[in-house]
């Protein structure tokens, strides 16, 4: 399984609001974090969001919209798997 992108602490913010209030404009994000950020923070942030597969973006008139790829409970469950395939020995192949 191919490894999930760490996301760093706006990132997280970011996608969590995109599971909670999808679909999602900057504008829209910017309303609900938790601290105010500049509109091109936000817009960047989304943007590499969408760069590392986790949201989905569609043109409306002038500003993309985003959705999340996965649900939160897929993105959590892929996460678990991934995190726990490291840990386990790679001494065998599987069969």
């Amino acid at each position: 399984m191919k490894r999930l992108p760490v996301l760093g602490d706006l990132e997280a913010e970011v996608m969590k609001i995109a599971w909670s209030t999808s679909p999602v404009s900057v504008k829209d994000v910017m309303c609900r974090l938790s601290r105010e950020r500049a509109y091109n923070t936000v817009q960047t942030t989304l943007d590499r969001l969408y760069g590392k597969l986790l949201l989905v973006r569609e043109k409306q008139s002038h500003a993309f919209i985003y959705t999340p790829r996965l649900t939160r409970a897929e993105y959590h469950r892929m996460l678990l798997v991934s995190v726990v395939g490291e840990l386990l020995p790679r001494d065998h192949e599987p069969v």
